[in-house]
């Protein structure tokens, strides 16, 4: 079992609480529950973390996430690098510019930097961390 730490921007119960219901009863999440200001999710070994951070900024909470911003090759696909990035368990989202050969992941709460080096290494090569943070993360709808 595997636990993920949510540091939600907004404070209230009835909102994990909710989200706790919704998130059981989809399968590969054990258990969710407010410890201090954040939410600890109990996941499944098989379980992807990033989807069910991407499942929680669906469900329009704000978190706050680590970001990391890198520079790879010009010229890329950006659709494929973006695919491939998110295919992996560590990566919630990315974006990559083909024209500068920069972009941004967004991580799972708690992942490495060796581990999310290793992700965009995996996925682009020559990709190299420029700089690393947390900011605040909401799904834009419209």
């Amino acid at each position: 079992m595997r636990k993920i730490v949510l540091t939600p921007t907004y404070d209230s119960y009835g909102d994990v609480e909710i989200l706790s219901n919704f998130l059981v009863a989809l399968g590969g999440v054990y258990n969710v529950y407010r410890e201090g200001r954040n939410i600890v999710i109990e996941l499944a070994d098989g379980q992807s973390p990033a989807e069910v951070v991407r499942t929680v900024l669906d469900m329009g909470h704000e978190l706050a996430l680590p970001v990391y911003v890198f520079t790879a090759k010009k010229g890329l696909d950006d659709r494929v690098v973006v695919r491939r990035l998110e295919e992996h368990p560590l990566i919630v989202a990315a974006e990559y510019y083909p024209r500068s050969g920069r972009g941004a992941v967004v991580a799972v709460p708690g992942a490495s930097r060796e581990g999310v080096e290793a992700a965009l290494r995996s996925a682009v090569d020559g990709a190299v961390v420029e700089s690393a943070s947390i900011q605040p993360i909401r799904k834009s709808f419209g």
